[in-house]
């Protein structure tokens, strides 16, 4: 590591690394890859200090990466029905594979994840799902593997989106209680973009699908912000052009997760939501990386009620100044596909609300309380349940002290308040609580708990 010091100084001091392209000023996220201003100095203190060994009984084991999958055991794989070739000709390559589930009947899920085989040269891979049976006919009109999606004749109805991936992206495990529907005799279509390569390739990704037999809330996936005029407008040469975008919500929603989706001009991208009594919610505000694109993961929900305008504000930089602009000397660039072209969306997981949404956690790095003490307790959530899956009586262990008076309200999964109740913990650092669950119904529930400083939710199966 030393060999590199002076590299990490400078890349750190830039904010070139660690790469998170999303304004931590803006909006909060989960797994936020942003250094500290102490964590920047003790990285300065020992480059100038010579960058001297520590404690070599101190070095951490080497990490153990996974194979096959970053979120365990999948119940099932799914592949391409054969390899597919992509020709050395340094050109894009678009393809539809279709996969059919082979489920008898629906399944939901609560995590998927794409393993792309050819790491290095897939552009995006959108995951939509066909109950028409059309994406197969497509399939069965295009000799070899899935079909042209520029040359198919016509188009297949989609009816949900599964996943929308980029380099870089996590795999996708839902919380408790949320996830997504996999229809009966569905198939899988993965509209798949390879980069342009100078040698011949083969690619035989795989889909990890994780399954769960719990109720669950369905996630929608959708273009939260889509406006690119029909395709028509264009960014001008040698110029900085800004787009805006709106949407017009017309029901409640719980914002899960958001990811800006440009190209190689994509300068930076500003979204927020303007409700009906003119309060303003931050939604995400990125300097554009191509090559560090996320799902960025709200740390709470976030709920943006009917009524209100989502705005995006995207600005494109098609001037000799962009490093990364595709044409030299600048070309105009329009609406469409190819990496060298240009898009303009912002992706959404979202939910339609639910009462307590908004205290729903989502980053569990906020259960920890800052300046801990040693004591092992320090290192608890605020709140745990046990057990859990319950039938007669369920525990609430609190372990944040401080608190004079806590407030619990239980609700099932369509947002019914089924009990509130108070307590007060007498600022002990420990406290257990007990109420009985024998009257509920089997199924899931959530326990919102409420208090100054503590808002928490926690998902609660009752057998």
């Amino acid at each position: 590591m030393a060999t590199h010091g002076y590299s990490i100084q400078a890349v750190v001091n830039s904010g070139q690394m660690p790469p998170w392209p999303a304004n931590p000023d803006f909006r909060h996220f989960r797994g936020e890859l942003v250094l500290s201003d102490d964590e920047l100095q003790k990285i300065n203190d020992w480059v100038d200090a010579g960058m001297v060994e520590g404690d070599p009984y101190q070095i951490p084991p080497v990490p153990v990466f996974p194979e096959g999958s970053q979120l365990g055991i999948p119940d099932t794989v799914y592949t391409w029905e054969a390899p597919f070739d992509i020709a050395g000709n340094n050109i894009n390559t678009y393809r539809n594979m279709v996969i059919p589930v082979g489920l008898s009947e629906d399944r939901f899920i609560r995590g998927i994840e794409f393993r792309p085989e050819l790491t290095g040269h897939i552009h995006h891979a959108d995951f939509y799902l066909d109950t028409s049976g059309i994406a197969k006919l497509l399939d069965n009109l295009d000799p070899g593997v899935g079909f042209n999606p520029n040359t198919a004749p016509f188009w297949f109805p989609v009816a949900d989106v599964l996943l929308n991936w980029s380099p870089g992206m996590n795999p996708n495990m839902w919380p408790p209680g949320m996830g997504k529907r996999l229809p009966a005799n569905s198939h899988i279509v993965v509209d798949i973009h390879y980069a342009p390569t100078d040698s011949p390739l083969t690619d035989f990704s795989a889909i990890n699908i994780f399954f769960t037999n719990d109720s669950i809330r369905e996630i929608g996936m959708r273009d939260l912000i889509f406006d690119v005029g029909n395709y028509s407008p264009k960014i001008p040469k040698d110029q900085i052009t800004t787009f805006y975008g709106q949407r017009e919500l017309t029901k409640d929603i719980s914002l899960m997760a958001v990811s800006p989706h440009m190209h190689l001009l994509g300068d930076s991208m500003i979204s927020y939501a303007v409700t009906l009594e003119h309060d303003t919610i931050p939604i995400v505000a990125v300097d554009y990386d191509f090559n560090w694109q996320y799902m960025y993961t709200c740390q709470y929900l976030v709920k943006i009620p009917t009524g209100s305008i989502i705005y995006t504000e995207s600005t494109f930089n098609n001037t000799s100044n962009n490093p990364d602009n595709p044409n030299n000397p600048p070309e105009n660039v329009f609406w469409v596909g190819r990496t060298e072209d240009e898009m303009n969306i912002l992706f959404s997981q979202e939910l339609d609300y639910m009462p307590g949404d908004e205290y729903f956690l989502l980053d569990s790095s906020l259960l920890v309380p800052t300046g801990t003490s040693g004591n092992s307790s320090s290192l608890l959530p605020p709140l745990s349940l046990f057990p859990n899956p319950a039938t007669d009586v369920v525990k609430i262990l609190l372990h944040q002290p401080g608190i004079d008076e806590i407030q619990f309200r239980l609700r099932d999964l369509s947002g019914r308040f089924i009990m509130e109740f108070t307590r007060e913990p007498h600022k002990l650092s420990l406290v257990q609580f007990t109420f009985s669950v024998k009257q509920l119904q089997p199924g899931m529930y959530f326990l919102d708990a409420i208090a100054p400083g503590l808002r928490q939710s926690l998902p609660l199966m009752i057998n």
